[in-house]
Order: structure tokens, then sequence, then C-alpha cells
């Protein structure tokens, strides 16, 4: 078991969390469970940071969005960080709709 240290920038300030890190070797993926449970998915800002850039990125361009955190809540973020959550939050919304949208039915053609 192997345990690694990591600090996220959180709404009211830095948390730094040790999580442990479990590799599968069949798939060769490597995965933390805490980051998951915590909502923190594939990305490394926790869910209200994630709605705070997602949010700035709806008003504005990945740089200026980058500034909205900081001077609203003291979260300092990036612009390739409110780049990576605005895709993702674009990611996790579709997959959501797809799963309560019907597939729409082919036409039928009438001879």
């Amino acid at each position: 078991m192997v345990r690694r240290e990591k600090t996220f920038s959180a709404v009211l300030g830095n948390i730094t969390l040790k999580r442990v890190y479990y590799y599968c070797p069949a798939c060769g993926q490597g995965f933390f469970p805490r980051d998951q449970f915590l909502g923190f998915g594939s990305g490394s800002l926790p869910p209200g940071v994630t709605r705070m850039a997602g949010l700035a990125r709806s008003t504005t361009s990945f740089q200026e969005g980058s500034l909205l955190p900081k001077e609203l809540a003291g979260v300092p973020l990036d612009a390739k960080g409110v780049e990576r959550a605005a895709k993702g939050l674009g990611t996790a919304i579709a997959q959501d709709e797809a799963s309560f949208v019907e597939p729409a039915l082919p036409a039928s053609s009438t001879m």
C-alpha cells in the first residue's frame, strides 16, 4: 500500500491529504479511492472549486476565468485548471443528459 500526499485548493483554503494509491496491473490504471469519495473525480479540484471554475468559464475566457476564483474566494487557479474543470463539467453534463434522453427512433419510410 502506497500513500501519496497532495494539496488541493478548496473554497475555504488549501487542504492536504495523504491518500492510498491503488494500481491494477491487469488494466494498467491507478486511482485514489478517497479522491473519488470526496468528489474530486478524475481531476484535482474539489467540487466547490470545480463549480466556481465552470461558472467563471461560462462568462469569460479561460485566462480571465482563472482570475475570478482568486478575486472572489482567494483560490488560485490557472487558465489550464479552469479549462480542465470546464471540460470535465461539460463531459459530466453530456453523460448525465444522455442517461435521461431516450434515443430517437429512426424515421420510418413509407412506400
